[in-house]
């Protein structure tokens, strides 16, 4: 049984092979979108055969298709991987949801509830501050005990 993890949706149909036109919304796009990685759409597995980025979508073809006609049935379903073929991936976006976060005292700061994807980086929500998920205010992220562990936040209190 797979350990389904959300990582996008199919947005459209690209060309006449069968390709699809996808989003993703994911921290670990260069580990999942390579050739030969698989993607479960409707509990159907799909072996990555080709990738192109185009903007913000990746258009992506399946060895499994190779017409047009078979991917009709892809457009707007949601997109998964199975956890356990990423052992080497620390998080996922939606591992961050409900962690604590402490500071450098151990002094509680919050509850991870909000996720926020921006052209440099994630940013992490609790009550009324956005924290970046990088080593200037991050200094560990520990999802098997639930706890995030910051440095230096004073200035980022909305």
């Amino acid at each position: 049984m797979i350990n389904k993890v959300y990582v996008g949706y199919v947005t459209g149909i690209f060309g006449i092979h069968g390709e699809v036109k996808c989003s993703f919304e994911s921290n670990h796009l260069k580990d999942i979108i390579q050739n030969n990685n698989y993607l479960y759409i409707d509990n159907n597995k799909y072996t990555i055969n080709t990738i192109k980025n185009n903007n913000n979508h990746y258009i992506i073809g399946f060895k499994e298709v190779d017409d047009i006609s078979l991917v009709d049935s892809l457009i707007k379903k949601e997109i998964y991987i199975d956890r356990e073929d990423y052992p080497n991936v620390d998080y996922f976006t939606f591992e961050l949801f409900n962690l604590k976060i402490v500071d450098e005292n151990q002094k509680e700061v919050g509850i991870v509830n909000e996720v926020l994807y921006n052209k440099n980086n994630l940013l992490i929500k609790t009550g009324n501050m956005l924290i970046p998920l990088v080593d200037k205010y991050i200094t560990n992220i520990d999802i098997k005990n639930g706890v995030i562990s910051v440095k230096d936040i004073k200035e980022l209190r909305l």
